[in-house]
């Protein structure tokens, strides 16, 4: 489905993002776990409802170590994590763009499967299951972005004042 492809193209740039943010706050095993998320969610041989299921989920953990770790304010960030941190900005930004489109696609097929449950579970299977999560895995992922853009500011990370600009473009 389009919601299908909207969300692995918003999850695989904000998976990517999230990887550079955990090694910029030195969370190594956190990044080699969300690396494997992305191989995962790229395997073809793999059913969709997995994919997004393991993607939703590896991501909602990431999301709340790097909250963590951003709120953590004995953590320096060293030279190579200001490094790391700047080249997950682009990711961060192609993934909020995904994921405002997203967020049509998903509320309009999360009706469909409240009006009709059995047509929902035999067109969609499985994903009719993972699919009403979907929002709430927005949310999360909108709320992490406005934090993360707001430390780069802070930090003083290169490309901080670009993505603040394209941010204030959109509507979260």
């Amino acid at each position: 489905t389009n919601l299908v492809k909207t969300f692995y193209e918003s999850s695989n740039n904000y998976l990517q993002a999230q990887e550079f943010l955990l090694i910029a706050y030195g969370k190594n095993t956190e990044a080699a776990q969300v690396k494997e998320a992305i191989a995962y969610a790229k395997d073809a041989g793999v059913d969709d409802a997995k994919k997004m299921k393991n993607s939703i989920k590896v991501s909602t953990d990431a999301s709340k170590a790097i909250e963590n770790s951003m709120s953590d304010e004995s953590f320096q960030l060293t030279a190579e994590g200001k490094a790391s941190y700047a080249k997950s900005l682009p990711f961060l930004l192609k993934g909020i763009m995904g994921t405002i489109k997203l967020r049509p696609e998903s509320q309009a097929m999360v009706s469909n499967i409240q009006a009709n449950p059995m047509v929902a579970l035999k067109e969609l299977g499985g994903l009719s299951k993972v699919i009403p999560n979907v929002p709430k895995y927005i949310s999360t992922l909108t709320n992490t972005t406005k934090l993360v853009v707001t430390g780069a500011k802070a930090k003083k990370i290169e490309g901080s004042d670009s993505l603040d600009k394209a941010m204030g473009d959109l509507t979260l």
